[in-house]
């Protein structure tokens, strides 16, 4: 028969308990892969698909059960233009070759905490959501880890989420790459829509803000033009439309 002494009973307890911590740990530190169709994204282990009916675009989202993030990947995904920047900060970054916008809040868990990809895939924008979050570095690994279709995994930002601003447009290059380069090349390259070098300046202002500017058969661009880029860009000050006139005119 064996009998353990006082010390040999407490080493075996203290390896017993250092197994089943590293058990723990380990488990915590797992990541699994979420396919979602039409993208994939991983997360730690816990976090599972959530089903959402949409009806004009695909909707779903993934939550641990504390934390809850809902996405909008079709034609009207939410950009974050209505954000309060007196709460809000705002960054722009690069998740496997696709350029993103993001948001967080000043005071984690009081906001908006989420990512935008303008034409993330076929011509579809994507977003991902979250509010009241706390943990947002499981948030930003979730947010670096997004993969389309044509996602280029070789792409990515050094130091990602580390640029936050105050300011939704920190440079101009950001102005145009998060509203025009979807349609427009800041070349004389006709995309979608012609190159910025080959439209007049004062067509390019009142497309923007001059209501009594209306389309005429001389102006073939203008009825696309006025009525598109009034609605779809409401939240441009004059000074933004003023600052890609000049970026288009360094070319």
């Amino acid at each position: 028969m064996f009998i353990l002494s006082n010390t040999m009973r407490i080493l075996l307890f203290m390896a017993i308990i250092y197994q089943c911590t590293s058990c723990q740990d380990k488990s915590a530190g797992q990541f699994i892969t979420i396919d979602f169709g039409g993208f994939t994204l991983v997360a730690p282990a816990g976090w599972n698909k959530l089903e959402i009916r949409g009806i004009d675009s695909y909707v779903g989202g993934l939550s641990n059960g504390i934390d809850t993030l809902i996405f909008d990947f079709g034609d009207y995904s939410y950009d974050f233009r209505d954000e309060n920047p007196d709460k809000q900060l705002f960054a722009v970054d690069t998740v496997n070759g696709k350029i993103v916008s993001m948001t967080k809040p000043r005071k984690a868990g009081d906001g908006t905490i989420g990512i935008y990809i303008n034409h993330a895939y076929d011509d579809s924008h994507f977003n991902l959501i979250g509010s009241g979050i706390h943990d947002e570095q499981t948030v930003f690994e979730i947010f670096r880890s997004i993969r389309f279709k044509d996602s280029d995994t070789t792409v990515n930002a050094v130091l990602f989420a580390q640029k936050f601003k105050q300011t939704k447009y920190p440079s101009v290059k950001t102005l145009f790459v998060m509203n025009c380069a979807g349609c427009h090349s800041n070349s004389d390259q006709t995309l979608v829509g012609p190159g910025l070098t080959n439209i007049d300046p004062h067509r390019f202002f009142r497309w923007f803000f001059d209501t009594s500017y209306a389309y005429t058969p001389n102006s073939p661009n203008d009825s696309y033009g006025t009525g598109y880029h009034r609605s779809a860009f409401y939240d441009l000050s004059r000074e933004d439309v003023e600052a890609l006139i000049r970026f288009s005119e360094k070319k």
